[in-house]
């Protein structure tokens, strides 16, 4: 091998490994430090992409989760106004209970009629004023409101709550305890018979939208945790992997170094041939 002065190719190629072994010590000190994997398309150029559509769905599965809670919320305060419409209907009826009894007078009965038309303009106010987030529930207008309960366009679940007014539920104007003998509070009772019917059913189909929304619930949490498991294999750091990179290519750089000066030194050759061949030209 011949020695020259200008090129030093051994050091050229020291420092070249040097600089790759520096390049991949960068490399393993950025996934340390910020405990991903892949961060840029130079770090897995396919993966990037797969985890880009992972991070995607994982973060729309999360929001869906927390469509579907809000929408179990509304379905439970539509569902606490039903209660009292429950509760209101109930006393409605042992009044015109009470009124169908030949026992009572008819002022009795008118009195009683007051109380009952009170209870009657109740339920119409709970109707009417239920509310989630300015959305009225039970007055008719709350009809084919699309969730989206998943992370993809089609992932929805429609709601539809009936009304539940007073005029919804056939017990507005037309029901009276008042009168000389109990014959209109006995047709009462049947009209508030059939409310009650109707309040029932009405709580069946919110309850039933509810179970939707609480399996909706369960089903998006599981596919969220099962993504984030497979993103994790993806784009995130295997510390104990890359602390042991980390070990071996310090060792590597270190012995880099050493190797660069050494490959340095070499050019130092050709001073002790120029002073073997000064010292024998003197001799």
């Amino acid at each position: 091998m011949p020695i020259v002065m200008n090129s030093n190719l051994a050091s050229l190629k020291a420092i070249r490994a040097l600089g790759d072994t520096n390049k991949a010590l960068g490399t393993t000190l950025a996934r340390l430090s910020s405990g991903i994997r892949v961060s840029t398309a130079g770090d897995d150029a396919s993966g990037v992409g797969v985890a880009s559509r992972m991070l995607s769905q994982i973060r729309g599965a999360n929001q869906a989760v927390r469509n579907a809670n809000d929408a179990i919320s509304l379905a439970q305060v539509a569902d606490s106004g039903l209660s009292e419409t429950v509760s209101n209907l109930q006393s409605m009826r042992v009044l015109a209970v009470a009124a169908a009894n030949s026992s009572y007078l008819t002022a009795d009965r008118a009195n009683m009629n007051l109380q009952f038309q009170a209870l009657v303009a109740d339920i119409q106010r709970v109707a009417q004023g239920i509310a989630y987030n300015n959305t009225y529930l039970l007055s008719g207008g709350f009809a084919n409101m699309n969730i989206q309960i998943g992370a993809n366009s089609g992932d929805v679940l429609s709601l539809t709550f009936l009304s539940a007014t007073s005029s919804g539920l056939g017990i507005s104007g037309n029901v009276s305890l008042g009168g000389s003998d109990g014959t209109t509070a006995t047709a009462a009772i049947t009209l508030v018979d059939n409310a009650i019917a109707s309040v029932s059913y009405i709580r069946a189909v919110v309850g039933a939208q509810q179970t939707r929304l609480q399996n909706a619930v369960s089903f998006t949490s599981s596919y969220s945790d099962t993504m984030t498991s497979s993103y994790s294999n993806v784009a995130d750091t295997d510390i104990s992997q890359e602390t042991s990179n980390l070990a071996r290519l310090t060792i590597i750089q270190q012995v880099g170094v050493a190797i660069v000066a050494q490959a340095n030194l070499q050019p130092q050759m050709v001073l002790s041939l120029l002073k073997q061949s000064t010292n024998s030209g003197s001799g």
